[in-house]
């Protein structure tokens, strides 16, 4: 009588260790995907600054280049007009991705 007493007992702790296993496996996936999601939202403002950065760089990259065949480097304001396209470029991206909420 007394060992099935025990018995009844033991298996109530070990539904009850089952029970705590569950909910502590819920609450690490929960972790886990929140902090996936974290480093997501970071990672896609990192892409977005990069992806304005990189028509910069081409335009840069093509400018720094020694030759002098390019029409716009005889202008006056060749310098002025390459820069203000750059801005444009940069501020148009910079809108267009704060829109989406990347930003």
């Amino acid at each position: 009588m007394y060992y099935a007493n025990v018995r009844d007992h033991l298996n109530r702790v070990v539904d009850s260790i089952d029970t705590m296993r569950d909910y502590l496996t819920g609450a690490q996936e929960i972790y886990t995907t929140r902090a996936t999601q974290r480093i997501n939202e970071g990672l896609q403002r990192l892409t977005a600054i990069s992806t304005i950065v990189l028509p910069l760089t081409l335009v840069t990259g093509i400018y720094g280049m020694n030759f002098e065949n390019m029409p716009e480097l005889r202008w006056h304001y060749g310098f002025y007009i390459v820069i203000a396209i750059m801005l444009a470029i940069c501020a148009t991206m910079y809108t267009a991705f704060r829109r989406a909420g990347w930003l």
